[in-house]
């Protein structure tokens, strides 16, 4: 039986197409921009150390045992202003009652040294002041002068140390700042502070005052020592 001959499919009367047996090549795959690598800075090459810098460097390690965590984070914060006892106190407290029962005199007694100052009652016997600054009377109230003006400064000073003394409170700690961006007649606030403590009508509340020690405030405070309450 012979084989019937493959037939070609009719074309639809009325369309042409005459590309219909061409092949069109695949088209190539779209290419995606990769970026660039970011640069790694290199790290600093550390400078060889030769045999006799290690040996140096390791007998001056030796025995050296790495802080704690706990260490490094108490060792990050400054340490308070050392305490004095309590003997020292109770005998500065009652030179400072003495005091206050032999003033004379109408002139406060000023020491000035570079940045520091201290003042004493007409009277008062010196040794009050060294306990001042020695740090025997614990401060019992704060007084902070900055970004106030000279009159807001003074009216505010008045106040407190009228109240402490009222509440019977001995040694006060008033900060009136370095006046780092004051003028050409330096200092107002200090030099203001110093004027009123010697003169009316503040005087009348204080023994003695000396610049604070570096834990303080240093030279931006100032320790008052008060008289008692009437």
């Amino acid at each position: 039986m012979a084989s019937k001959a493959k037939k070609t499919p009719k074309k639809p009367p009325g369309f042409n197409t005459p590309f219909a047996e061409i092949k069109l090549p695949p088209e190539p795959p779209q290419h995606v921009p990769v970026p660039a690598p970011v640069p790694v800075p290199a790290k600093p090459r550390k400078p060889d150390l030769t045999d006799d810098d290690q040996r140096l460097f390791e007998q001056a390690m030796f025995g050296v045992k790495p802080l704690s965590p706990a260490q490094r984070q108490r060792a990050a914060i400054p340490a308070p202003p050392p305490r004095r006892s309590r003997a020292a106190s109770d005998e500065a407290l009652a030179r400072a009652d003495l005091a206050d029962l032999v003033q004379k005199g109408d002139q406060f007694t000023l020491d000035e040294v570079g940045d520091t100052i201290a003042g004493l009652a007409p009277g008062i016997d010196r040794k009050l002041l060294a306990r001042l600054r020695a740090g025997d009377y614990p401060v019992e109230a704060e007084l902070d002068l900055h970004r106030r003006s000279r009159a807001e400064a003074g009216l505010e000073l008045e106040r407190f140390l009228a109240r402490a003394r009222a509440a019977g409170q001995r040694c006060v700690l008033v900060i009136h700042g370095r006046g780092l961006n004051s003028g050409p007649e330096g200092p107002v606030l200090l030099a203001a502070t110093r004027d009123w403590l010697t003169q009316a009508p503040l005087r009348r509340h204080v023994l003695a005052f000396a610049s604070a020690p570096p834990a303080q405030g240093g030279a931006g405070a100032m320790l008052v020592l008060l008289r008692r309450p009437k």
